[in-house]
């Protein structure tokens, strides 16, 4: 996050730099934050959701992604980066309370 960034704004501006997918931040929600630890440090991730029924991700940094996929939330691959499978994890338990 930049100084004095939005983590809202950050959201859309990290997705536009890792994915070239631009979607304004007003339209993010924001659905939690996660504790996230690692070996050597630990992260307060914050976690926002958007729609697009469009987007096609392009890889756009290869030193840290080799590719950009799409799933279906009933076939999520095990082997997910630990903010990502929180935040999986913390939506499931969100669907789970509004009784969806």
């Amino acid at each position: 996050m930049a100084f004095g960034e939005l983590p809202i704004v950050t959201a859309s501006r990290e997705l536009w730099e890792e994915t070239a997918i631009f979607i304004p931040a007003l339209h993010f929600h924001h659905i939690g934050f996660t504790r996230d630890v690692f070996p050597d440090c630990r992260y307060l991730t914050a976690h926002y959701i958007a729609n697009s029924n469009w987007a096609r991700p392009i890889v756009r940094e290869p030193d840290k992604c080799a590719t950009w996929k799409w799933f279906d939330m009933r076939s999520i691959p095990d082997n997910l980066f630990l903010p990502c499978q929180n935040a999986l994890e913390q939506i499931q338990f969100l669907k789970s309370r509004r009784g969806h």
